[in-house]
């Protein structure tokens, strides 16, 4: 078994040695490589100096707790960010090939995990931790050596559920529809795993600092304790408690046991670690071998009746929207089907969602004022706008192949641009009506300022539409599954200089809505006028004349569509130009 390691080892060297001699560009990316592992090891080594020094000062076993909690929690956010860019099972040997070699899969297995191990990472990981434990064992004894083997023993732990999560994560982006939308629910699952932390801290000082709560300490109030009682209930208690809960935690708790003298808490935290250490590798071992060997899991079916399907007339492509001919509804309905359907738009509808959310909790952990209760709603609003600015200024792009079936239909242009514009609206619009409604239920601004920012939303709408429709017409470029990988670099030019010239369009679009939500607060205050609110006023004012062009505008819009539409189904369906 010696010799197939050793020869599998010395296959990937020579196989690695054979891929950069044929690359272009060797001297090059050698000496990226290079720069590359200096600066890892530059970082490396003053991390352990630092932290030596730090391991070296400190005394209190709650502020070690704190600073290793810290610790963790920044080297979890590095890794994370490195598993977001390599979403792709990355096994230096793969296991499809050596299934036909007298080779036992575990060998395999392992060599890959270590493969795994042995990253920059460990280089980032390691030195600071022989700096920190030498810090710690100089102030407060030899037995602080033991952190290392903790430190040791979480680091594989954490590498072990690691190689399990991103073999099960390529094993469902193989299916390319799931790709794009497994990718936008790891990274917002990502964004909020390291805000929530934050917002839990941010609302349990805030109300640990409020004078009007009382918490009872030992039969006394908390303004009345003693400084260490105060300091163990409000800190002390729920560091313990949140490292006791969370398995990431045991390696702060661990060091906190062995600088404060508890004999059982360090021994127990490595027998916890080395548990999951060897339950991410039997998991990750098993899931790779019913997936390199074939074996799925297939439901088994339910006893029942059929599900009688669908009477006709009731297909969502059937049903009418009112105030719409039917023409109209017809496109916005297949339309709307297609924005879902589609993995792009997915992710951009996820993103407003977890910004708004932190947007909203950020002003109502920091009090917020006067200011905030104006600013928060105009920025939830504009931010599903920004968002979807790549649609909207490229309302064909989605279509590409299905839009020579739009127009060979005898539907009027006018009307397949209102039905595209109809169709983006519950993705873009509905979104920024549910960021209204919930920051009035939780920031409680004026009630005219929910009714500027409700006439706000239609506003903006319009504008966009009118804006988008134009330069779909003039700048179509098709949207793929995968989004801007395979495009050419020529075509990937042209979509730069659009994107930068609806940036710039942005300002423009947004200043009159801006205008209207600040009218009441500043503006008019700021001219001496203390009347009436007359916000809500001068927004209806500007959603009719805003409503009024786009009516205007569609017509002509449309005829325009209809000369060059040869032309927009060339750019939409050709990565050639």
């Amino acid at each position: 078994m010696r010799d197939q390691l050793a020869a599998l080892v010395a296959l990937k060297f020579l196989l690695l040695k054979h891929t950069l001699s044929r690359s272009k560009g060797t001297v090059v990316s050698f000496v990226f490589l290079g720069i590359l592992l200096v600066g890892v090891a530059f970082l490396s080594v003053l991390g352990g100096f630092g932290l030596f020094w730090a391991g070296y000062l400190i005394d209190e076993p709650i502020v070690l707790l704190a600073v290793c909690d810290g610790l963790v929690f920044l080297f979890l956010f590095l890794w994370a960010v490195s598993l977001l860019t390599e979403l792709q099972r990355s096994d230096i040997i793969d296991l499809r090939k050596m299934l036909y070699l007298p080779v036992s899969l575990k060998m395999v297995f392992l060599l890959n995990y270590a493969g795994a191990i042995l990253s920059p990472a460990l280089v980032l990981f390691l030195v600071p931790a022989v700096g920190f434990c030498l810090g710690l064992c100089l102030n407060l004894g030899i037995h602080m050596a033991f952190g290392f083997a903790l430190a040791v023993l979480f680091y594989l732990a954490l590498a072990a559920w690691t190689y399990y999560v991103r073999g099960v994560l390529a094993m469902l982006m193989e299916n390319k529809r799931r790709r794009r939308t497994i990718i936008a629910v790891v990274t917002v699952a990502f964004v909020l795993a390291f805000q929530l932390p934050n917002l839990i801290g941010q609302v349990y000082l805030r109300r640990a600092r409020d004078p009007s709560r009382t918490h009872i300490v030992v039969g006394r109030s908390h303004r009345d304790a003693p400084e260490g009682e105060y300091l163990e209930k409000v800190t002390l208690r729920p560091l313990i408690y949140a490292n006791t809960v969370i398995p990431f935690g045991w390696l702060p708790l661990g060091v906190y046991g062995l600088a404060k003298g508890t004999a059982w808490i360090g021994p127990l935290c490595f027998l916890g670690l080395a548990y999951m250490m060897t339950f991410g590798l039997a998991l990750g071992f098993r899931s790779t071998n019913r997936y390199y060997l074939g074996v799925k899991r297939r439901a088994k079916p339910k006893p029942g009746k059929r599900t009688p399907r669908a009477a006709k007339g009731t297909r969502i492509i059937d049903r009418t929207l009112p105030f719409v001919d039917d023409d109209t509804a017809a496109v916005a309905m297949a339309s709307f089907l297609n924005y879902a359907r589609h993995p792009n738009i997915r992710m951009l509808l996820i993103m407003p969602l977890v910004i708004g959310l932190v947007l909203i909790f950020m002003f109502l952990n920091r009090g917020g004022g006067e200011s905030g209760r104006v600013l928060t709603p105009l920025l939830v609003i504009v931010w599903p706008f920004l968002n979807f600015g790549m649609i909207f200024f490229n309302v064909f792009g989605i279509d590409r192949e299905a839009f020579p079936t739009f127009i060979l239909l005898p539907t009027s242009r006018h009307k397949y641009l209102a039905g595209k514009n109809l169709a983006l609206f519950p993705f873009v619009g509905v979104v920024a009506i549910l960021f209204i409604a919930v920051s009035g239920a939780v920031i409680q601004p004026p009630i005219s300022l929910q009714i500027v920012s409700l006439l706000v939303v239609l506003q903006l709408y319009l504008a966009y539409s009118i804006v988008g429709n134009l330069l779909s017409v003039y700048f179509p470029f098709g949207i793929k599954w995968q989004g801007m990988r395979g495009v050419p670099t020529s075509r990937r030019q042209i979509l730069t200089a659009v994107s930068f010239l609806g940036l710039f369009l942005i300002g423009p679009l947004m200043l009159p809505a801006v205008a209207c939500i600040m009218l009441d607060a500043y503006l008019l205050p700021w001219l001496g006028y203390e009347g009436w609110p007359l916000g809500p006023f001068a927004a209806a004012v500007l959603l009719a004349l805003t409503f009024a062009l786009y009516a205007a505008s569609l017509k002509p819009t449309g005829d325009l569509l209809r000369r060059r539409e040869r032309r927009v189904l060339e750019l939409l369906t050709s990565d050639k130009e």
